[in-house]
């Protein structure tokens, strides 16, 4: 390798005596400075540029500094924060979708809630159940039924997390795939949101999914997927110079970056669905407020429409020949009116 950098830096050389030598024979021959001393620019750029771009010198130090592991750490990072993009796009998105529902400070979804109970491995079925008069001592609490109606309920609460939960919501975040999962819970928390959702429109077609059971699935992966990235930590020292550690390093790290997109892609099209859904209940609503407004019966309306101008004419009627006497009394009289206390109609 030495030997072709000196042979480099030896044709450079030539090459720029060659110019010189060049261009002292056009001096000689043509004897024209101003031509000369612009050939000799010239020639000095086109040296200075090949030097610049033909350098085999910066090709082997650029060589010599390429890394598989750094190279795979760069790609995982730019991937990573596409995800996070793509999430935070998601969100934003379902959103935008409804009004939705105002959460209090400090309080989180019914879906939210859900992947910090499976991520930290509690049953999300113990929020939301009937204590009765289990907060007295020595007072059991009453047996549990699963009912749809609870399920529901404990979907539509809201919920205050502890410092814990709070840090382990953080915590979740931050990884790549609770990223996706927390995303996740907030489409699922706005499809649920939908009235047409739990109407029997999708039950009907087949079509309706479970939306809990896809949360925690997600969340389970994520799990998966945090606890296999910790098994290919990034080799250092003597590891890191193994060709097989570092060809195998380069080969997990791609396939747990294509694990992470797939769940991604789960993501959109449980994003897609919502999607769906919004559509659908927009439709709904348009019916809903067409079947009101269609109550509403034309004929009748347009009669007692006439009948109301027609009363109206009536008393402006009256309001006239009232003014008329009150003129004319007030005329032949000059005086007030006398008191009455019958009935003037």
């Amino acid at each position: 390798m030495r030997n072709q950098v000196s042979e480099a830096r030896n044709v450079s050389a030539s090459a720029l005596a060659s110019a010189v030598n060049v261009g002292a024979w056009w001096f000689t021959a043509s004897m024209h400075p101003a031509v000369f001393v612009l050939i000799v620019l010239l020639l000095v750029v086109a040296v200075v540029v090949l030097k610049t771009y033909w350098n085999p010198t910066a090709r082997l130090a650029a060589k010599q500094d390429y890394s598989p592991v750094r190279a795979a750490q760069r790609a995982k990072v730019t991937r990573h924060r596409a995800r996070a993009t793509e999430c935070e796009r998601i969100e934003m998105e379902a959103r935008a979708s409804d009004d939705g529902v105002d959460i209090p400070h400090g309080h989180n979804s019914g879906f939210e809630t859900l992947v910090v109970d499976v991520w930290n491995g509690n049953d999300f079925t113990l929020r939301h159940r009937a204590v009765g008069l289990g907060w007295l001592p020595f007072v059991g609490k009453p047996e549990h039924v699963e009912t749809p109606e609870i399920t529901r309920g404990r979907l539509d609460r809201t919920y205050p997390l502890n410092g814990d939960e709070k840090h382990q919501l953080a915590k979740i975040r931050a990884t790549d795939g609770g990223r996706i999962a927390l995303a996740a819970a907030e489409v699922a928390a706005h499809i649920h949101r939908y009235p047409v959702w739990h109407s029997g429109v999708f039950d009907d077609v087949h079509s309706r999914v479970d939306l809990v059971s896809e949360v925690t699935s997600l969340t389970n992966a994520a799990i998966e997927l945090r606890d296999q990235t910790r098994l290919t930590d990034v080799p250092a020292g003597n590891v890191g110079r193994d060709d097989e550690i570092v060809a195998v390093y380069v080969q997990k790290t791609e396939l747990l970056q294509s694990r992470a997109d797939a769940l991604l892609d789960r993501l959109r099209a449980l994003d897609d669905l919502r999607g769906v859904v919004a559509q659908i209940q927009q439709e709904q609503n348009k019916y809903d407020w067409l079947d009101r407004a269609n109550t509403i019966d034309d004929i009748n309306t347009a009669a007692d429409a006439v009948a109301d101008s027609l009363h109206a004419v009536d008393l402006r009627d009256r309001a006239r020949a009232s003014e008329a006497v009150a003129r004319i009394y007030a005329a032949q009289n000059k005086g007030p009116w006398p008191s009455y206390g019958g009935d003037w109609t």
